[in-house]
């Protein structure tokens, strides 16, 4: 599927998954009605929100400056991000089964990991799950380094790896070439850490990315 193609069909996806859930939020306000009277302030916030995002990541889409990738160890989710002058692409969110998550999304990390199999995984294959999802979800966009860049000089390299903690916290530690920015030349490289609690979610203290 070309990139054009597979944008469109993203943008049907962000308005008609939006649209539904908007549309069954509105049919559960009407049975409510009878009940109610009439919805309350927040049901029709939180519908109007949910117009708005699907309104903004189609608008994001049908740019040329959209950057989009498949996970190809589940159908389920697509990548989506936009393209920064000084960075390349940046990361702005991720469809899990047509929904639409923005990257701080509380749950943004749990839906593509649940996509990926977390539930059903024990803690070694939630480890690679963890492991995956970092490099190829979060980090999509960036230079992930698997092997010593002579560039890295004596830095305390490793490649990517994920370790189990207390409480089925998991640590994926690793490290990525910053992108080369507007005005630096030389290479430059950033270690970087995430960690996850046992239902998938991520856990504060990760580093910036």
């Amino acid at each position: 599927m070309s990139k054009d193609i597979l944008k469109h069909a993203l943008v049907i996806f962000a308005l008609s998954g939006f649209l539904a859930s908007c549309t069954n939020a509105q049919s559960v306000s009407n049975r409510d009605q009878t009940k109610n009277e009439s919805p309350s302030n927040a049901e029709l916030i939180k519908s109007d929100e949910k117009l708005e995002a699907a309104r903004k990541v189609a608008s994001r889409l049908e740019t040329e400056d959209g950057c989009v990738k498949r996970l190809k160890e589940s159908v389920k989710v697509i990548i989506i991000g936009s393209f920064r002058t000084d960075v390349g692409c940046h990361l702005d969110g991720v469809f899990v089964d047509s929904q639409y998550f923005e990257r701080d999304d509380t749950a943004f990390s749990k839906n593509a990991l649940v996509a990926l199999g977390w539930e059903k995984a024990n803690q070694a294959e939630r480890e690679k799950l963890a492991k995956l999802w970092v490099e190829k979800g979060l980090l999509a966009f960036s230079t992930v380094i698997y092997t010593k860049d002579k560039d890295l000089n004596d830095r305390n390299f490793q490649p990517p790896v994920a370790d189990s903690g207390g409480n089925g916290e998991i640590k994926v530690t690793l490290w990525i070439q910053t992108p080369p920015g507007m005005m630096r030349s030389a290479k430059d490289f950033q270690r970087l850490e995430f960690r996850f609690a046992i239902d998938g979610n991520m856990m504060p203290g990760n580093s910036k990315f």
